[in-house]
């Protein structure tokens, strides 16, 4: 479902949740607000991009735990939290970009977990580390993070 640019304002509609066959959805660059928890309920999604909105609170948990996710994009928001352990549970991740999200705090190790992810954008008030193992995968072709986060010498772009 590709709703980005389209001049949406205010509140997700409540009806987003009956949404439940959902595989792709884009937000992108509208003027929506409030919570995210419309996407508790959907099972099959497989890349939410929700940037360049006004979203705010905290991620629901189950965001996390959707196995069948390949991207995440979530930047330019103003969620509040951590990035939780259970992020690991993501084996199919491909693109992670939480750029000024207003998450912040220490990054999980369980983001090293993350075997298929090409392309790790991790920017703002955040710290951790990035491992070498993550950054030996063959698969990932691009990571940027911000100067609160260490990684392994030509491994990281740092912004």
């Amino acid at each position: 479902l590709g709703l980005n640019d389209a001049n949406l304002i205010g509140a997700v509609p409540n009806t987003f949740a009956n949404l439940d066959g959902l595989r792709f959805i884009d937000l992108s660059g509208n003027q929506l607000s409030g919570s995210i928890d419309f996407i508790d309920s959907w099972s099959k999604i497989e890349s939410l991009t929700i940037d360049n909105n006004n979203f705010s609170g905290p991620i629901p948990v189950s965001l996390w735990t959707k196995p069948s996710l390949s991207s995440i994009i979530l930047s330019e928001n103003g969620f509040n939290g951590q990035i939780p352990a259970e992020i690991g549970n993501l084996t199919e991740l491909k693109t992670l970009l939480l750029v000024n999200t207003g998450l912040s705090g220490l990054i999980p190790q369980e983001i090293n977990n993350l075997t298929s992810l090409e392309i790790l954008y991790l920017q703002g008030d955040f710290t951790g580390e990035i491992s070498q193992t993550l950054c030996n995968s063959n698969k990932i072709k691009k990571i940027v993070i911000s100067s609160g986060i260490t990684c392994p010498q030509n491994c990281c772009n740092t912004i």
